[in-house]
């Protein structure tokens, strides 16, 4: 374990793997093991981020972790060597809120204070479409279904909009 005047809180696991937040860097750890004492940590803490990390995700595999961040960016991570998987990610115009990936994990949807979800292809790093828009306030949560075909968003002006994501528009 490691000593931090910051709150380390798990934002994200995937079988025993966890990722735990502490400002601008991210911690994996194995919880395989019963006694919380002395869990493994995976990789160094991960840092490329400029900014507080707001949101992680696991691929369903448990391979890749996405990261959002404050400074308006995205990053993939590879999990077993801790290092960033290609370039981050940038087309939101205010802090990534929320990541989530489909049950496949080939797409990344992010979700930002500028209102917008982007639908990213992991593969290639680029968005799929251009951004959702629905929303009026900030995007707070997205979360696929299992089948990967539906996104449901959550957002600062109150409502949830469920997005056919096929084709980028709320069904």
């Amino acid at each position: 374990m490691f000593a931090s005047a910051a709150p380390i809180r798990p934002m994200a696991t995937c079988g025993t793997l966890e990722a735990r937040v502490v400002g601008c860097e991210i911690q994996i750890i194995d919880t395989s093991n019963a006694d919380a004492l002395t869990v493994t940590q995976i990789a160094e803490r991960l840092k490329g981020h400029a900014q507080s990390v707001t949101s992680v995700a696991f691929t369903p595999d448990g391979r890749t972790l996405a990261s959002g961040s404050v400074d308006k960016t995205i990053m993939l991570w590879d999990v077993a060597t801790g290092q960033p998987k290609g370039a981050q990610l940038k087309g939101h115009t205010q802090s990534v809120t929320s990541v989530a990936f489909t049950p496949d994990g080939r797409t990344l949807a992010s979700g930002s204070g500028d209102s917008t979800i982007i639908l990213w292809d992991v593969a290639t790093g680029q968005p799929k479409a251009a951004p959702l828009k629905g929303h009026t306030q900030s995007v707070t949560s997205v979360a696929f279904t299992p089948d990967g075909r539906t996104l449901a968003s959550g957002s600062g002006d109150s409502t949830i909009i469920l997005w056919d994501v096929a084709t980028g528009q709320p069904k």
